[in-house]
C-alpha cells in the first residue's frame, strides 16, 4: 500500500496507491479496499472488483477520525495477499462530524499475527506453484 501509508490527515477525493500483485501463471487479479475505524477488530468495504493499482476514494463517505486501510489482492486461482497502512490516518472532513453511510460490507478480522504488508508472499506462492507444476511435469515424463 503505496498512498495513505498512516500518520496523514486526509480530506475530499484522495487516491489511494498500491503495487501490482503479479501472478506468474497468468491468473486475473483483482483487488478490494477496506478501512478500519477500529484499530483493526472490523473492517468495511471501500471498494472490490478493482483491477487497476489505484482508486480515487471519496473520504466523506465516511465519518471524521481515525482508520486503517488495507488493500486484498485475489487471483481467480484462489491466492490472496494483503498489505495495510502501517499505522492510522486521520479523515478530517469540514462541516462533516458525523455521516449516515453504511458500509456494504464488514470482514472481521481473526488473524493475530500482523501481516508484514507482502505482496512479494503472492509472488512467492505463485512462484513455487510454477516450480512444483514444472517438477511434477517432469517427473512423469
Amino acid at each position: 500500500l503505496l498512498n495513505p501509508q498512516g500518520g496523514e490527515t486526509l480530506s475530499g477525493t484522495v487516491e489511494v496507491r498500491w503495487d501490482v500483485a503479479v501472478d506468474t501463471l497468468g491468473h486475473a487479479t483483482t483487488y478490494s479496499i477496506f478501512i478500519s475505524p477500529d484499530g483493526g477488530s472490523t473492517w468495511n468495504l471501500v471498494a472490490d472488483g478493482l483491477t487497476g493499482t489505484s482508486y480515487m476514494w471519496d473520504t466523506t463517505s465516511v465519518d471524521n477520525g481515525q482508520y486503517l486501510m488495507k488493500i486484498i489482492a485475489d487471483d481467480d486461482n484462489g491466492l490472496t495477499a494483503e498489505d495495510q497502512t502501517q499505522s492510522q490516518f486521520t479523515i478530517q472532513n469540514a462541516g462533516t462530524s458525523s455521516t449516515t453511510t453504511t458500509p456494504t460490507s464488514s470482514l472481521t478480522s481473526s488473524s493475530t499475527s500482523e501481516d508484514d504488508g507482502s505482496f512479494p508472499t503472492l509472488w512467492m506462492l505463485l512462484a513455487f506453484g510454477v516450480l512444483m507444476f514444472s517438477f511434477i511435469r517432469r517427473r512423469k515424463k
